[in-house]
């Protein structure tokens, strides 16, 4: 008995021991991440406070509150970018919109349909997320500027759109095609057309991975640079990306305050989608993950 209760002893101070160091490290790790949140969020805390600076206040006390508030910073800046946020969000959810709609329909009828060649063209289709897309800049502008739509809005909204769609079809027709037949087969059996089941089956089982697709592909076309740069000239037609460099570009050193009220003003968009978004977005790729 009394070598049963040491042994019993020895294993409770162990498990005790063990506990007290994951508990450790647990707050080792927590007291980690705490500190590189900090640091990451570092950056924007000090974005913000120029926005509302001088250039002489930058120079007298760069760690200091601004004083005063210069709000009129952020006038100037919406004045010179606001009719380009405009504009970019109008491209970005009209390219996102094509691109989860086609993405939708394509990802269900390779997920749920059997036809000739299906999957040797869902091959095609797959092999494209392989080819860079600098390498499709010039055969893409020669095809825009031959049908006369560069320097409108279409020569952004229509080549976004189109390269959205490979990875849209392939993480829609990933989700969809792990969705059990018989729920599809029992909307059939009550008489729905093809359409009804697409629409009130297909649509609402993979509507987490349509929206992050939607997420990505709005992320991805509000900062791109480079294609605008080549197709768009119009200063009131370009999107924000390009906008502001052209803006920040015109300032001096000394005008330094409207340039990080730009910056602040065009980031509001995405901050809004990430905070209304990012569970759909973590819900669709957390799904999405345990299906495939």
């Amino acid at each position: 008995m009394a070598t049963q209760s040491a042994t019993v002893g020895v294993k409770a101070r162990t498990m005790t021991h063990r506990q007290g160091r994951s508990a450790g490290n647990q707050l080792a790790i927590h007291l980690a991440l705490a500190v590189f949140v900090v640091f990451s969020f570092i950056p924007l805390i000090l974005t913000l406070f120029m926005s509302f600076r001088s250039y002489g206040q930058v120079l007298v006390k760069f760690w200091a509150l601004p004083n005063p508030w210069l709000w009129q910073n952020y006038v100037t800046a919406w004045n010179g970018v606001g009719v380009n946020i405009l504009d970019s969000l109008g491209y970005c959810l009209a390219s996102t919109v094509f691109t989860m709609a086609l993405a939708a329909i394509s990802g269900y009828v390779f997920g749920r349909h059997k036809f000739p060649g299906r999957d040797a063209l869902f091959l095609v289709i797959l092999a494209l997320i392989m080819i860079p897309g600098i390498l499709t800049l010039i055969p893409m502008y020669v095809l825009v500027t031959n049908i006369h739509l560069a320097n409108t809005p279409l020569a952004l909204i229509l080549p976004w759109s189109s390269g959205g769609q490979v990875l849209g079809i392939f993480l829609v027709r990933s989700y969809i095609a792990g969705v059990p037949e018989e729920i599809f087969e029992s909307a059939r059996v009550d008489g729905a057309k093809e359409w009804d089941v697409f629409r009130y089956i297909g649509i609402p089982m993979s509507w987490p991975m349509l929206m992050t697709v939607g997420v990505l592909q709005m992320i991805g076309t509000y900062n791109d640079y480079i294609w605008p740069s080549l197709v768009i000239n119009t200063p009131n037609l370009q999107p924000v990306a390009l906008a502001l460099w052209k803006y920040t570009s015109s300032y001096t050193i000394s005008q330094m305050g409207p340039e990080f009220a730009a910056y602040v003003i065009s980031a509001v968009p995405l901050i809004v989608l990430m905070a209304f978004g990012m569970r759909y977005f973590i819900q669709g790729a957390t799904s999405g993950a345990i299906k495939l």
